[in-house]
């Protein structure tokens, strides 16, 4: 929206936030749901580097990351602007362990800790690149990570030069926070159309699976007829029209075998007659 916002600052517009704004936001970003990808917390970081994706909104220590995994990849912000954030340790005022709170900041803001923290994370340590060139112990973290000083801090995408006119750093929206989150639930909210044709998809698909299971079985199944002959031997004879269980089978080779027998207790008597 243009108006009376056409004339703030970054920081200014950054942390102005009313019904307008929040409703101008939430179709921006369900626009951008309809034509991107998606929204993602991590895996977009994989995408980037085997090429699944042609652009992805990330921190830029998540990009610093990404970069090193893939040479064609780089870092930008827009040209209108952007926001300055960082990760920061508080102490709630009501903190039980208020000195030992401070104890383990203190230990973080180490260089070599804080050194050896950047090179775990990925992130840029909020400690002086001064106060860390100066620290042996720091040094020698840099170097075990197999980088040389001169390099790392040389790098504008560690270090990038700031122009304070085209950044803001956000801050807590007040009494829009809720009216913020709820936005955002609303555009992160599946498609709930598009999830019943899915439904539906897969049950028909199972249901013609399952046919289909049923139709082949009842046509691949072989009944074994027994017969017996003059000779008093049985043969079994196949026939495609059921489908018989084991122990049918084990049936009706017990009723060849009677009628074998019965076969050769006739002969054997009619023998006799004619003697």
């Amino acid at each position: 929206p243009e108006g009376k916002y056409a004339d703030l600052s970054i920081q200014e517009l950054i942390n102005t936030i009313d019904d307008t704004l929040i409703e101008a936001a939430e179709n921006v970003f369900v626009e951008q749901k309809e034509r991107g990808g998606g929204f993602e917390v991590d895996e977009g970081k994989n995408d980037m580097i085997n090429g699944d994706a042609y652009v992805s909104l990330q921190w830029s220590g998540d990009a610093l990351y990404t970069m090193e995994q893939a040479d064609d990849l780089d870092y930008f912000v827009p040209e209108i602007g952007g926001n300055i954030w960082f990760d920061g340790w508080v102490i709630p005022k009501n903190a039980p362990n208020y000195e030992n709170a401070l104890k383990f900041i203190d230990f973080l803001n180490r260089p070599e800790v804080a050194m050896a923290n950047a090179m775990y994370i990925g992130y840029t340590s909020a400690v002086s690149p001064e106060v860390l060139q100066n620290s042996q112990a720091a040094m020698n973290v840099l170097a075990e990570n197999e980088y040389e000083a001169a390099e790392y801090f040389g790098d504008l995408n560690r270090y990038p030069v700031i122009d304070d006119a085209k950044y803001g750093v956000m801050k807590d929206f007040g009494g829009y926070n809720d009216d913020a989150i709820a936005m955002w639930e609303r555009v992160k909210k599946p498609d709930l159309l598009w999830i019943l044709w899915v439904v539906i998809a897969l049950v028909a698909a199972a249901a013609i699976g399952v046919g289909i299971y049923f139709i082949v079985r009842k046509k691949g199944s072989v009944r074994k007829v027994v017969k017996a002959t003059p000779s008093g031997s049985a043969a079994l004879y196949a026939d495609k029209a059921g489908n018989d269980s084991d122990e049918d089978s084990d049936d009706d080779e017990e009723e060849a075998e009677d009628g074998a027998d019965s076969e050769t207790k006739n002969e054997k008597e009619d023998a006799k007659e004619d003697k």
